[in-house]
């Protein structure tokens, strides 16, 4: 996927002190470099999944990955063919 716009927002939370903390929300704006039609809802659990994967170093940001949109197959399911 191919980001085209992203907007940050900040959120204060708070902590259990009563403190606020400041993160940042972002929204991307995505289209298929390919030009696919993709209907997210029927990805989105698996697209989900995959993110936070490569967010957390528990698997590569590759070309692979791709699989999971094109194929369906989980992030892990990505991973095996890749290894």
């Amino acid at each position: 996927l191919k980001a085209l716009v992203e907007d940050g927002f900040p959120v204060k939370p708070l902590r259990a002190d009563g403190t606020a903390a400041k993160v940042w929300v972002h929204e991307f704006v995505l289209e298929d470099p390919r030009g696919a039609d993709l209907v997210f809802d029927d990805v989105r659990a698996a697209f989900e999944a995959a993110f936070v994967a490569v967010w957390t170093g528990r698997t590569e940001s590759d070309g692979f990955n791709r699989l999971v949109l094109e194929l369906g197959v989980s992030w892990r399911e990505a991973a095996l063919i890749r290894a």
